[in-house]
């Protein structure tokens, strides 16, 4: 997302929050590129090509 900025959050927050999102505090913390490659093999198609093309939409609403 390109963002320049982050939100400082306590420790006891990320615990919270991983606990609900059922994932680790260390994954919270890092950024992932993802390819959707079991949804593209099996002939998945997506509204946008890219992740800039959807928030421009969502602005306009």
């Amino acid at each position: 997302m390109k963002t320049p900025f982050g939100l400082n959050a306590p420790v006891w927050q990320l615990e919270i929050a991983s606990i609900f999102l059922n994932t680790e505090t260390e994954l919270l913390l890092k950024s992932r590129n993802v390819y959707p490659e079991k949804l593209m093999k099996n002939g998945f198609q997506f509204s946008y090509s890219e992740v800039d093309h959807v928030f421009k939409d969502l602005i306009k609403i």
